[in-house]
């Protein structure tokens, strides 16, 4: 939805680049390229079709809060790691020993940002590897205190956050 929501601000010609490639590319090619393309070109229908889920996945949170107040989830797959330069959609990462796209980092934030959930980031420590690790804090929608207020909560419990050692 993001991404389609941004495609008005592609240029034209870039545009044009984008469907012959989301139109060209195996069905089955889930690169984060094609995965851009088909996003930001797809059918007005599609984009409707996909409001309506995020509508009804929005109901099913609402219900899963009645019974309790946050939900913590992982960050990100991997703890802090040291960032290199390069186009995204071609960098990697290692998650438990197997190369992954860079993008996968994004899938614990997407799942619940995607239907407007508040979510706050609090310090969980440190890995063995010496690298912070963080908690995500999701609530209901419009429990931004809720969430503030228990990573706050949370980070007291933890020791706060602490710069890993030599940063």
């Amino acid at each position: 939805l993001i991404q389609a929501a941004i495609s008005a601000s592609v240029p034209p010609d870039d545009y044009e680049v984008l469907v012959d490639r989301a139109a060209s590319s195996d069905p089955h090619d889930d690169s984060p390229p094609v995965r851009w393309a088909r996003n930001v070109t797809q059918r007005v229908r599609d984009f409707n079709v996909t409001l309506e889920r995020r509508a009804q996945l929005g109901a099913a949170w609402a219900g899963f809060f009645h019974n309790y107040d946050v939900l913590l989830t992982p960050v990100t797959p991997t703890t802090a790691f040291v960032h290199t330069p390069g186009d995204v959609d071609e960098r990697e990462i290692e998650v438990d020993g197997v190369r992954r796209p860079y993008a996968d980092q994004f899938a614990w934030l997407q799942s619940v940002g995607g239907v407007h959930l508040p979510a706050t980031v609090a310090p969980a420590g440190l890995a063995g590897s010496g690298r912070p690790v963080g908690v995500q804090v999701v609530g209901p929608l419009f429990g931004d205190r809720t969430t503030i207020a228990f990573a706050g909560l949370l980070g007291e419990l933890t020791g706060g956050r602490a710069p890993p050692p030599g940063y």
